[in-house]
């Protein structure tokens, strides 16, 4: 017995001392990665510094993510763009600080992409700008869009009262707009946008994209009164409204 004791302890002590071993060389692999991609970043060569930014963002750790700091400024709107997404290994409040002052960038993709990338922070510091820049008409759609998008992912709930009014602008609808400020409504739990949602799923003549998204809203949502809709929109003959809208009534009819 003793010595199937001492057999076992070996074998523990040997299997402790190789998982040890392949951490150690997996982190100084990483290490490694992140040191060749920071050189890369100071090429002349815009596409080069792309791939070592789109690289440390796939890296996904902290240090990745400090390292890819200084992209935010580089000349290239591309790899600005991308640096939005490779600094969200940082603590959540320090990485909306680096990525706020973007939402003034001169190219649209990467105000949308950082718009994006403040919702993946979820840091509560990104909301007062991006009820600003959701409410700003002059603002091209595909960042309002993204930002409406990012104020759901956040889930302050001030946000509801902005995402209802750009969901009403009849001056100038946008279904890009629209289908992300419902989406947001529904993460939110915004019992206040039930009517309205219901009015957009009753709607035949809507954009499908924001009755589907309505639909699974309301579903979110969870409040009785869209169960009549809900059902009328199961039965509709476009298959993706009614396959939604079935799913929404199932969550509604749980206990």
């Amino acid at each position: 017995m003793r010595n199937l004791l001492i057999i076992v302890c070996c074998l523990f002590a040997f299997a402790s001392q190789n998982a040890f071993a392949q951490e150690t060389g997996r982190q100084s692999y990483i290490q490694n990665e992140i040191q060749k991609e920071e050189l890369r970043l100071r090429s002349s060569d815009a596409e080069e510094r792309r791939d070592a930014v789109l690289r440390l963002k796939w890296i996904n750790t902290e240090e990745s993510s400090r390292k890819s700091i200084t992209a935010l400024s580089d000349s290239a709107e591309s790899v600005r763009a991308i640096a939005t997404h490779a600094i969200l290994s940082l603590p959540s409040n320090e990485a909306a600080s680096y990525l706020l002052p973007l939402l003034n960038d001169k190219i649209e993709i990467v105000r949308q992409e950082t718009a994006y990338a403040l919702g993946q922070t979820r840091s509560q510091s990104a909301v007062q700008k991006l009820l600003t820049v959701l409410a700003n008409k002059k603002e091209l759609p595909g960042v309002r869009s993204a930002s409406a998008i990012a104020l759901g992912l956040i889930g302050d709930k001030q946000a509801e009262g902005f995402l209802i009014q750009a969901l009403q602008d009849k001056k100038n609808p946008n279904p890009f707009i629209q289908r992300s400020a419902v989406r947001s409504l529904g993460q939110l739990k915004s019992v206040g946008s039930v009517a309205l949602l219901i009015s957009i799923l009753n709607d035949e003549k809507a954009e499908p994209d924001v009755r589907r998204e309505s639909a699974n809203a309301l579903g979110m949502i969870g409040e009785r009164d869209a169960i009549n809709a809900l059902e009328k929109a199961s039965k509709s003959f476009e298959p993706y409204l009614s396959e939604i809208a079935n799913e929404a009534l199932e969550s509604l009819k749980k206990p």
